[in-house]
């Protein structure tokens, strides 16, 4: 699977599901606030490419959390 169709689900979410998976995120990967440079922006992505590469996997993982899948009857 594309780094990118992992992203897909994330698009059925509400828009507040993903503002505070968004809020999350960064708030994680930016240390709490203490590197703000870390989730700078570029349009609806990020700069840095570890920043972004991070979202997508975040995004993936909320979208399979919120649908309360399991994989090998664990849940995600």
């Amino acid at each position: 699977m594309a780094v990118m169709d992992a992203a897909k689900p994330m698009r059925s979410l509400s828009s507040s599901e993903k503002a505070d998976a968004r809020a999350a995120f960064e708030d994680w990967f930016s240390d709490e606030g203490k590197w703000p440079q870390a989730v700078q922006r570029n349009g609806d992505g990020y700069m840095l490419a570890q920043a972004q590469s991070s979202w997508q996997a975040w995004e993936a993982a909320t979208a399979v959390a919120l649908r309360g899948k399991t994989f090998g009857g664990v849940a995600a």
